[in-house]
């Protein structure tokens, strides 16, 4: 199953380059030990819910947005049918990116999944069983209105940029200053990989959780000048 993954700019990421995860080195730092993954979620057509507007959030605002990866690209270290609280201390990996029996970077360890616990809750779902994670999500009315988490391997972003993100996204309801923080990361990644004009720049899309329609994106207003 491909589904493509949407991850909030969310302060666990580089201060200055919000598209890679958090640098070892520089002031902004403290949030290393969570770099072998991002935290992401999907959205489709009966679940539109993320992080910031998700009922489990504990700011809930419209948030500033972030990056759209490609679903043919990242790896994943397991999904939740509602956030997973990947940041939990027993899901930090020493070194980072776990070696799957002893750690799995913002995941429960094999034996203790949802396919062998026998619920969706206090359990993440092996990447063979995205579809059964989102299921989950699906069928329990307290799920559906928080965000699922999907955590992905960050090194399979980085690895492959630029082709890894689709795009960068803002949210309708973002505030101005929310918005410019993604369009100066949408200006910098697309400067920074050289690439120019619309055929080459990778888009800076809006979304709306509103829209009447199956598509929540279209083409945001800073993001019509990809040339500049």
């Amino acid at each position: 199953m491909h589904a493509r993954s949407q991850h909030e700019f969310d302060e666990l990421q580089d201060f200055d380059r919000p598209w890679l995860p958090c640098s070892e080195h520089g002031p902004y730092n403290w949030c290393f030990k969570y770099s072998d993954r991002w935290a992401t979620s999907i959205l489709n057509s009966q679940l539109r819910v993320t992080y910031y507007t998700s009922a489990s959030a504990t700011n809930r605002r419209p948030g500033t947005g972030g990056v759209i990866f490609s679903p043919s690209m990242v790896d994943i270290y397991c999904a939740y049918a509602a956030d997973g609280n990947s940041m939990d201390k027993d899901k930090v990996c020493s070194p980072l990116g776990g070696d799957n029996h002893t750690c799995i970077p913002g995941c429960y360890l094999p034996r203790q999944q949802c396919v062998d616990v026998g619920h969706p809750w206090t359990c993440s779902f092996p990447p063979s069983m995205l579809k059964e994670a989102l299921e989950a999500q699906l069928s329990h009315p307290d799920m559906t209105v928080r965000n699922n988490e999907i955590v992905v391997d960050s090194r399979s972003v980085t690895d492959q940029l630029p082709a890894s993100i689709e795009a960068f996204f803002v949210k309708k309801d973002s505030t101005v200053s929310e918005r410019s923080v993604v369009a100066k990361a949408w200006r910098e990644f697309n400067a920074e990989h050289r690439l120019v004009g619309e055929e080459s720049a990778v888009p800076l899309l809006q979304l709306d959780l509103t829209a009447p329609s199956r598509s929540v994106f279209s083409v945001a207003a800073e993001g019509r000048h990809v040339g500049t």
